[in-house]
């Protein structure tokens, strides 16, 4: 009956879609391991729930598909909703498939017994709370796999209690019958026309408030960059563009980008009078000033999400494409004049990092100072470079799990992290055994603490300052190790997997 169960509900997931399962193996999940290790998916084995739930939404970003995660009973389930808050806002799709004993064990403080339904909240669109040998019926139909589910799933013991007979049916779904298409342009959904007279107005008071707005260009998923960089060259006008964006450093859109210091330069000399956003919510500094700031916005985005206090929810993006004639193209582009600082200490370390890293790789940039001092300070030669991050809730938590599940299998793949969040994530090479054909390297800036908030917080404990390096931690892992103290060129030599330590000192 448990095996049969559980195959029941793998069966309705691969009908809609999913094709990629994580699992902890455990004693309650048992069921779900045996069918799922005699079955042709695509299933990575982990023991440590938080970074597998971090490596799904990195593979549910990548690919644009739900991945499955699957769990033990008690405490394992709290393991993962630290990804699911980072799934919600950033539009990835989790499946969570979490082993429970049977519902007469709720709330008796039994081992591994605690109360998993109601756990994630907010940060799923439904949860199913089955038992074996019981007729309630895991319904899919209302869901569009664009959001996050919950199904709780209940087994009596013996846990692994018939034969192998309904493994064979999962063999009928080969995992390679699909393969995320990353470099076309997504089928635009257009929206619904109901829509269509409150944003027109809306899009045209804000024209008529503002004669000179700048774009800021956030992040966007890869497979809209060339129907985003025609809209933007149709509109002619200033854009601000984040690494996330793909088009930060688009050869196209050359004569339109600002960089930091032009567009600063814009604001202090009342150049600009209005910002439209497209993407999700700004890293750009500048964003989260607008909250005290008095500039008319207008947001795009594939989420609802306004990302400031007291404005209104962004618009769907398909609006861009469906009516390009809401747009005033502007006559002719702001023209800004401004010099480049040069960049020093960590800043320079980034610099020097985007001019050595290979044309076509994957960037995965962490959370908090990498992904700020990239978007000011990397070059702007168009390396053909592909995005990642963790923007959703913007945490430092998870980001070496989410960047492993977001890797390419054919071009390099690079992770810039600060020491810190390597430190929150030091179980993740744990998977680096399934990934054996991926090209992997972790780049670790090393200032031996948070010095994000050095210039902050005069108080030295927002620091966590340590005398920590990372060469036992690669040496853990069997990652090849380079320690960076000056600019050399040696670490493009060292081959995957592989740790690049740089290490800043604090005076810098």
């Amino acid at each position: 009956m448990n095996l049969q169960f559980a195959f029941q509900i793998l069966n309705r997931l691969v009908s809609k879609g999913v094709k990629t399962f994580c699992i902890a193996p455990s004693g309650r999940n048992a069921p779900f391991v045996e069918v799922l290790s005699h079955s042709d998916m695509e299933v990575f084995y982990f023991f440590d729930e938080r970074a597998m739930a971090f490596f799904a939404h990195g593979r549910s970003k990548r690919d644009g598909l739900p991945v499955a995660v699957i769990t033990t009973s008690g405490t394992a389930v709290c393991e993962l909703l630290p990804a699911v808050v980072e799934s919600y806002y950033s539009s990835s799709s989790l499946v969570l498939i979490t082993a429970d004993r049977p519902s007469d064990y709720e709330g008796t403080a039994a081992p591994q017994c605690i109360e998993q339904t109601g756990m994630f909240s907010k940060y799923i669109s439904k949860e199913w709370d089955l038992e074996a040998g019981y007729k309630e019926e895991l319904n899919l139909s209302y869901w569009d796999t664009s959001s996050s589910i919950h199904i709780n799933a209940r087994f009596d013991e013996p846990l692994i209690d018939e034969t192998a007979v309904y493994y064979q049916f999962l063999k009928s779904f080969q995992k390679n019958q699909y393969k995320a298409e990353l470099d076309t342009d997504r089928k635009i959904q257009f929206v619904d026309k109901n829509i269509f007279p409150q944003s027109t107005r809306f899009i045209r008071d804000f024209f008529n408030t503002s004669t000179h707005p700048v774009i800021v260009l956030s992040e966007l998923p890869l497979s809209l960059k060339n129907s985003v960089e025609s809209f933007l060259l149709n509109l002619n006008r200033p854009v601000y563009a984040e690494p996330l964006s793909q088009l930060r450093e688009s050869s196209k859109l050359k004569k339109l980008m600002l960089t930091e210091g032009m567009f600063h330069t814009a604001l202090e000399n009342n150049l600009i009078d209005g910002v439209i956003r497209i993407g999700a919510i700004p890293v750009f500094r500048f964003w989260r000033d607008l909250n005290n700031l008095r500039y008319p916005v207008l947001s795009f985005s594939l989420s609802s999400f306004s990302g400031l206090k007291k404005r209104r929810s962004a618009f769907p993006l398909e609006l861009l494409f469906s009516h390009p004639e809401f747009f005033k193209p502007a006559k002719e582009n702001l023209k800004i004049k401004a010099l480049e600082k040069k960049p020093k200490g960590e800043s320079a370390w980034i610099r020097w990092l985007s001019e050595k890293i290979p044309k076509k790789s994957h960037i995965f940039l962490g959370n908090s100072l990498p992904i700020r001092e990239w978007s000011a300070w990397a070059v702007r030669e168009d390396k053909k470079f592909i995005y990642s991050a963790n923007r959703g809730a913007n945490g430092i938590d998870g980001l070496i799990s989410s960047f492993l599940g977001s890797c390419l299998p054919d071009q390099p793949n690079y992770l810039i992290l600060g020491d810190l969040s390597a430190l929150y994530d030091l179980s993740s090479p744990w998977v680096l055994d399934q990934l054996k054909q991926y090209s992997v390297y972790i780049i670790v800036i090393n200032n031996f603490g948070g010095n994000i908030f050095r210039n902050k917080f005069q108080n030295p404990h927002f620091l966590n300052h340590h005398h920590l390096n990372f060469s036992h931690f690669a040496k853990m892992w069997s990652l090849n190790y380079k320690c960076l103290k000056r600019f050399t060129d040696s670490f493009l030599s060292v081959p995957s997997p592989a740790l690049i330590e740089i290490q800043i000192p604090q005076k810098s």
